[in-house]
């Protein structure tokens, strides 16, 4: 049986350390390496199964670790776990439409395995999670744009052009142009293309 492949991201070596400890008796897990920087896990090119998050926010802001789970969650095709002891509920909120997919108190940590195998075992049950996660995603997302935004956006997504969404909503190309550039800006994408897929949950 290929064996789970888990990778940890931390900013304390010892509190890592003590994770790594929790698999170190696990037959069919295997963690492939302990990393503190981001840029070398947005590097690695090996496959992982689950990436496990550790966050302290005594020492590391919440934005940072939003960030940080973002570029996880975009660039590997991971199941992302976050160890925090945050009791905030919109910050915890905020960590889920990051990518996080569960969120796990230190002292709970000994369950890791447990949890990893329950997911792993059980894909109809990861796929029920993904899909609920996915539909609060996005809906978060809408909410940041106005309705004439959100107007624009659905016609988009249904493949129309500028100059046809221009048309059909009876408004000049340039203000189609502006809120286009405005949508964008507000699912933090660099494209119009790269914000569909944000808000189809494709990255």
């Amino acid at each position: 049986m290929t064996p789970i492949k888990i990778l940890i991201v931390h900013n304390k070596s010892h509190q890592s350390e003590s994770i790594c400890n929790v698999f170190s008796e696990e037959e069919n897990m295997e963690v492939i390496g302990c990393m503190k920087s981001q840029k070398v896990v947005l590097q690695l090119r090996k496959q992982v199964h689950f990436i496990i998050v550790y966050h302290e926010p005594v020492t590391t802001d919440s934005q940072s670790i939003l960030n940080q789970i973002a570029n996880l969650n975009e660039r590997h095709n991971s199941t992302i776990i976050l160890m925090t002891d945050t009791t905030c509920r919109q910050t915890l909120l905020e960590f889920h439409n990051a990518g996080a997919m569960m969120c796990i108190p230190f002292e709970n940590a000994v369950t890791l395995p447990h949890v990893i195998k329950s997911l792993s075992s059980n894909h109809f049950f990861i796929e029920i999670l993904k899909t609920e996660y996915d539909r609060i995603r996005r809906e978060n997302m809408l909410l940041k744009l106005s309705v004439s935004e959100r107007e624009v956006l659905e016609l988009l997504e249904n493949g129309m052009k500028q100059t046809e969404i221009a048309q059909k909503l009876y408004k000049s190309e340039n203000t189609i142009r502006n809120q286009i550039s405005s949508i964008i800006r507000k699912l933090d994408a660099r494209t119009s293309r790269q914000a569909l897929q944000k808000i189809r949950c494709e990255i």
